[in-house]
């Protein structure tokens, strides 16, 4: 496993492609409190599913403040574990550093907790969720209008209605 020692070192983990699945989340998020310096966490293609999304989002709310890039594409991740990360970006002091955050590739179809949790979050930059199961963006798009930092919302390959498409435009 990764050691306190070690993670207290590390700026960057990169974990795509490794097959990890839900019950290898607690051995990643039992020493994300102790990576003071990470600032970037790679878990791109993975098999991570709804249940390693509620249990990263959990354990994110207790690790260093540092991050700046969570990178969770294709990882099975439905509306339940989308519910899960949105709420964990709605909670400021949890999600104060993050600026990147790239859910694509995933089968997420409600935008309504990414779209709450937009409204309020004051760090995120960037937000991918490209190539998910959108099926309307009226959430994200509400909270556009109230959010001053994020400057890149990918969206491309949804299957977004015409109204959400034009609130989205405007």
């Amino acid at each position: 496993g990764l050691s306190e020692a070690v993670a207290r070192q590390q700026t960057s983990l990169a974990l795509s492609w490794k097959a990890l699945n839900a019950a290898d989340v607690p051995l990643l998020t039992a020493v994300l409190p102790h990576a003071n310096a990470l600032e970037s966490l790679d878990l791109r293609h993975n098999k991570l599913g709804d249940e390693g999304a509620v249990a990263l989002a959990a354990g994110l709310r207790h690790a260093s403040k540092t991050l700046r890039t969570l990178r969770l594409a294709r990882n099975g991740i439905t509306d339940r574990g989308g519910a899960a990360i949105g709420a964990y970006l709605a909670d400021a002091k949890a999600s104060a550093g993050l600026a990147s955050l790239e859910l694509s590739l995933n089968a997420i179809r409600d935008d309504k907790a990414i779209g709450a949790a937009l409204a309020t979050n004051t760090g995120l930059t960037n937000l991918d969720l490209s190539s998910n199961a959108l099926r309307t963006g009226h959430a994200i798009a509400a909270a556009l209008g109230r959010n001053r930092t994020l400057t890149h919302a990918h969206l491309l390959f949804n299957r977004l209605d015409v109204a959400s498409a034009a609130a989205l435009a405007d």
